[in-house]
C-alpha cells in the first residue's frame, strides 16, 4: 500500500501537503472507487487548504470520496495486564 499512497500524493497532493501536515492517510480500494481518508494535523491545515485538496481530487474519475479529519488531542492509557 505504501506505493499507492505515494503515487496518490505524487498524483494530487504532493504540491499541496507536506508529509509532516498530515497524521495518517488511509485509502480504502472499493467496487466503485477509492475512498481516501485524511486525518491532518489540526495546526498545520488551513481551510483553504482544505477545499484546494477537494478540487484537486476531482479531476480524478477514481477517487469515489475525500474525507477530511481534523485531529483535535489524542490520550492514551496504557495499563499493564497482569
Amino acid at each position: 500500500m505504501a506505493g499507492s499512497v505515494a503515487g496518490y500524493r505524487e498524483d494530487c497532493g504532493r504540491d499541496l501537503l507536506a508529509d509532516d501536515d498530515f497524521e495518517r492517510l488511509d485509502l480504502h480500494y472499493l467496487e466503485h472507487g477509492i475512498e481516501i481518508d485524511l486525518v491532518v494535523k489540526p495546526d498545520k491545515i488551513p481551510t483553504s487548504l482544505i477545499s484546494g485538496l477537494e478540487q484537486a481530487v476531482q479531476s480524478f474519475d477514481y477517487i469515489a470520496k475525500l474525507r477530511i479529519y481534523r485531529k483535535l488531542s489524542e490520550s492514551s492509557n496504557v495499563r499493564r495486564l497482569s
